[in-house]
């Protein structure tokens, strides 16, 4: 990645995907599958937020990049005249990673556990910027994991809910700062947007 100065990086748990890959995507895989995948990258306010500051900062620089997660299941609604409204968690990973593209800059990553595990990285453009989404099944599986995603049976799902919250954050983080040395770019501008992202913060 060639470097202008300044580099900014952008790190946070969602990054919601540009609308022509949405558009683009529900022609290939369908609107259901779409709509999982745009769930997946945006429950919050901060994924629209994350994407707007890409294409607007990439229209000053050329030297920006976003950082978040790719999400193995996403929890949905579904409405039945018997029960109502329920929650209802889908397989999300596999259909990201057909719209997504595959780079070379995956990496082994320490957590704070001390188990090592391995990170491969997909991109997007965002205009002239680049988003990058981390992938380790085995820790990223759901956006904001709770005591309803630890595999059964466990003596205390709230806890497991939280570690896994802690472990994703990890990768989030450090995994952005082990991205920037992969891309050989050393950022200028850290913005980390939310809490989960605080690890990325380069003198922890």
């Amino acid at each position: 990645m060639k470097q202008s100065f300044p580099f900014i990086m952008e790190v946070a748990t969602e990054m919601a995907l540009p609308a022509i890959t949405l558009e683009q995507a529900s022609h290939r895989i369908g609107p259901t599958h779409t709509r999982r995948c745009a769930m997946a990258t945006s429950m919050g306010g901060i994924g629209p937020l994350i994407k707007d500051r890409l294409f607007g900062q990439s229209e000053e620089s050329g030297s920006v990049a976003g950082v978040s997660l790719l999400y193995e299941w996403v929890w949905t609604q579904k409405r039945t005249e018997k029960k109502g409204l329920q929650l209802e968690k889908k397989p999300v990973g596999s259909i990201l990673r057909k719209i997504l593209r595959k780079t070379n800059l995956g990496f082994s990553l320490k957590l704070f556990n001390g188990r090592r595990v391995r990170v491969e990285v997909f991109s997007i453009p965002f205009g002239h910027a680049t988003g990058y989404y981390l992938s380790c099944p085995e820790v990223i599986d759901v956006l904001y994991p709770g005591a309803a995603d630890a595999p059964p049976p466990h003596p205390d799902p709230g806890y497991w809910g939280h570690q896994q919250g802690l472990l994703q954050n990890w990768i989030l983080g450090r995994g952005a700062l082990r991205l920037a040395k992969k891309l050989r770019c050393r950022p200028d501008a850290l913005v980390l947007s939310e809490t989960p992202a605080v690890f990325a913060h380069p003198r922890l």
